[in-house]
């Protein structure tokens, strides 16, 4: 695995919610949390996650775990 971009979960957060605005931009409802550590074994890649604060549409959540997937591949989780 290449090496990955260490952010603070507030930049991180910032990534995140940019990269969510720009794919689905006519939604306004859907939030999430900042990213917080969590542990997987044998899974470095997915050594954070956010959860959802709203309700969102099963298009929303499709488009957020997209992002997630490809943040997960480029960014990091400072400590």
């Amino acid at each position: 695995m290449a090496t990955r971009t260490q952010l603070n979960a507030s930049d991180l957060f910032v990534v995140l919610e940019k990269a969510f605005r720009r794919r689905a931009p006519d939604c306004c409802g859907c939030t999430f949390t900042i990213p917080y550590p969590q542990q997987h074994r044998g899974a470095p890649e997915r050594d954070w996650s956010v959860l959802l604060t709203q309700n969102c549409s099963p298009r929303c959540r499709v488009v957020l775990e997209d992002v997630l997937a490809r943040a997960r591949r480029e960014y990091e989780l400072a400590d």
